[in-house]
């Protein structure tokens, strides 16, 4: 049996989840070496920057995030194109790194993609809006709502503590999400220059 011709996008996004996974699995051993630390990045410990983002506190919250990335690369295949991946990556990690070291309070650590993914989703939502605008209105919505919310005293941030081994850190999704935003307006921006340009 034949199986489907992977394009070269969907290699890397897969190889990405996996390589996530399998730093999730040996969370314990490397995780004092990728974790976020204002105090560590302050002395020189700069790889953090990266690093923190690409860590999970156990096998459990890594496969959160990887399913959570991997429906965003599905649902929204139309969207994304290689080059956009590696800039949310490659851009995208230090800059909510250094909304966190900045603007937060001192953080003793952190772990995890979820503020890069919330990023990838808006991302994803904002760009691709001439494509199906009520749906991706309706998305903007929604994901600017829950951002909201996981700024006010309501949002319970322990809520996966159980499954996780830790809190919520919600500024990092904020954070991820204007990246996300921008970039998204950015992307969008040049779509509509480029039609404009053709008709």
């Amino acid at each position: 049996m034949a199986f489907p011709q992977l394009s070269p996008s969907t290699r890397w996004y897969l190889l990405f989840g996996v390589a996530l996974l399998l730093l999730s699995a040996v969370g314990r051993t490397l995780n004092p070496w990728l974790q976020f630390s204002t105090e560590l990045i302050h002395q020189g410990e700069y790889w953090r920057i990266y690093t923190a983002h690409l860590g999970h506190l156990n096998v459990t919250h890594g496969l959160m995030n990887v399913l959570g990335f991997w429906a965003c690369c599905y649902f929204f295949a139309d969207v994304y194109r290689l080059r956009h991946f590696m800039i949310w990556l490659l851009l995208g990690a230090p800059a909510v790194s250094a909304a966190m070291l900045w603007i937060d309070p001192p953080l003793a650590h952190y772990l995890g993609l979820s503020g890069l993914l919330y990023g990838w989703l808006m991302f994803a939502i904002v760009a691709g809006f001439r494509t199906q605008p009520w749906l991706h209105g309706l998305g903007f919505a929604v994901l600017v709502g829950r951002i909201g919310w996981e700024q006010t005293p309501y949002y319970n941030t322990g809520y996966l503590l159980e499954s996780i081994g830790g809190l919520v850190y919600v500024n990092a999704h904020l954070y991820g999400t204007i990246f996300g935003l921008v970039m998204g307006v950015i992307v969008l921006s040049l779509r509509l220059r480029q039609q404009h340009g053709h008709e």
